[in-house]
């Protein structure tokens, strides 16, 4: 016979402990994701996103009471590996980290103590992935492509309708005006809530998987040609009467005007699919706000859940991890004092410099504690090389070196080629580097660049992130820099002259670098 099964007060309160537990140690992490929810356009999705899945879980509720829970020490393995992720990100700071880390370790909590029930559960919950933001170097990366994806498409309708136009990188040139695709106007504000409702809406429509799992991929092909088509109209109102068209009220309603007509574009998808097939589903049951109840509750025994053998050692396990928290509080970061680059020497052996002064917004946008702008050329010679230095006191989501491969395009610069070399310094030294050909328009230019961290010469960006975690954890430092080399290709010069060139200012510039940018 089916039963009803209550949850004791005890069982209850030992659970609220451990998330209050684990909710101290990432304070941090959950107080910036409420933020992103509330400032960030991409993520403002998060607190309707809560909403829903209360809603889903609403409806399974009677489903739900009549589980029984089957204890998983193969949760509370996981469940304690998240806890320690959680630890390491709050001694990181790095605090999408710590986000994604309560996340993990609540599902994980739900699996040790529920065992394969929690799967009832589960699924709806996993829905907030969608409202948790991406890591920061690959929203960087992700949003420069769908900037130029969105304004290639939207500069081609543009053409179709016989509007002349110029593109360059992310710049729409409509003649009297320039339309330029920024950040926020990629298509990944569209993108990311569509996919959460997109999951939602297959979670909810109970039929064949092909239709469910077309539903969800259908929702990124259509975000991205909404967004395109959103980017024409602007350039043909601006063609047509002014700029104001593409500013203030217009252009906020048009992006909300957009993603509505996005959810209906899933809604009608979903109908047509409904209709393939003989599996078919009743929609307005499917949508059903009363949810399924379990008949006659009298009639059916009803059992106190007993506290399952994993849950007090998940809950020995948060409170330790509270304890090294408090611990490690008393431990702040170590901020390696240096000279600040204003006093970067313009003359380095036969090369002669001028800096460039950056202003405030630069660094805002930068995110760097200290950079420097320069040009440098040997004696006599024309030929100008770029430097450019971004140093971090501390690093963060929010503050890191930006990474030449996902910035150059949005600034209308087209990456040629781009792999990681060698450069010899002196006999018993060599550093590696990223080498990049570049070009804009009949531009070109080679590029080198590389991390530096305490003393580490890094070229690959995954490394340095585990070298500066690694760093944070041992050292209790974060600080590093990035380093960037650029020139022309003049003309009578081939690739390998202009290498040359950039090598000999490497050799002479490493040294000096020692002085400015912190070792071990």
């Amino acid at each position: 016979m089916t039963k009803i099964y209550n949850t004791s007060l005890n069982f209850m309160f030992v659970i609220l402990l451990i998330v209050i537990s684990l909710g101290l140690i990432t304070a941090d992490g959950i107080q910036l994701l409420l933020s992103r929810w509330m400032n960030d356009e991409a993520y403002n999705h998060g607190f309707i996103l809560l909403l829903l899945i209360a809603y889903l879980l609403f409806q399974e509720r009677a489903d739900i009471r009549a589980l029984k829970f089957s204890y998983s020490w193969i949760g509370f393995t996981g469940f304690t590996a998240m806890v320690v992720i959680m630890l390491v990100s709050y001694v990181t700071q790095i605090q999408t980290l710590q986000y994604q880390a309560f996340l993990g370790a609540m599902c994980l909590l739900a699996l040790a103590v529920m065992g394969r029930a929690s799967l009832k559960i589960l699924l709806p919950i996993s829905l907030l992935i969608f409202a948790i933001p991406l890591p920061f170097f690959t929203q960087v990366a992700l949003t420069a492509d769908l900037q130029l994806l969105s304004t290639n498409l939207a500069t081609t309708v543009l053409r179709a309708l016989e509007i002349p136009v110029y593109l360059e990188g992310n710049i729409i040139d409509l003649g009297g005006y320039k339309l330029q695709v920024v950040e926020a106007c990629a298509g990944l504000n569209f993108m990311v809530p569509l996919l959460g409702f997109s999951h939602i809406f297959a979670y909810m429509f109970k039929t064949a998987m092909w239709k469910r799992v077309l539903l969800v991929v259908s929702s990124v092909p259509i975000s991205i040609f909404l967004n395109s088509t959103r980017i024409a109209v602007t350039g043909v109102l601006m063609d047509w009467y002014d700029i104001n068209s593409a500013e203030g009220f217009f252009h906020a309603f048009q992006g909300w005007l957009i993603f509505l007509i996005s959810i209906v574009f899933l809604i009608v998808e979903l109908i047509l699919l409904n209709k393939v097939g003989s599996r078919r589903v009743d929609l307005q049951e499917m949508f059903n706000l009363g949810g399924r109840t379990s008949g006659d509750s009298s009639r059916v025994p009803v059992e106190t859940r007993k506290l399952p053998k994993t849950l007090i050692p998940g809950l020995v396990v948060s409170l330790v991890a509270v304890s090294l928290t408090l611990y490690l509080e008393s431990k702040p970061e170590i901020i390696p004092k240096r000279p600040q680059f204003t006093f970067f020497p313009e003359k380095i052996n036969e090369w002669k410099g001028r800096q460039f002064p950056g202003s405030l917004e630069q660094m805002e946008l930068l995110g760097a504690d200290d950079h420097l702008f320069a040009d440098y050329r040997y004696g006599e010679n024309n030929q100008a090389i770029g430097l450019y230095i971004a140093y971090f006191d501390r690093q963060s989501d929010d503050k890191n070196p930006h990474s030449p491969k996902a910035c150059l395009p949005g600034s209308g610069w087209d990456i040629l080629s781009i792999e990681q070399v060698s450069k010899k310094i002196h006999s018993d030294l060599s550093i590696p580097v990223n080498k990049m050909i570049i070009q804009n328009g009949i531009q070109k230019q080679v590029l080198y660049y590389w991390f530096n961290l305490h003393g580490r010469k890094i070229a690959d960006e995954y490394s340095m992130k585990s070298y500066m975690l690694r760093d944070r954890l041992l050292l209790n430092r974060s600080d590093g820099a990035i380093v960037r080399l650029t020139s022309g290709i003049y003309p009578g010069e081939d690739i390998n002259m202009v290498e040359q060139r950039l090598d000999k200012f490497l050799s002479d510039l490493d040294p000096v670098l020692d002085e400015f940018i912190p070792n071990i």
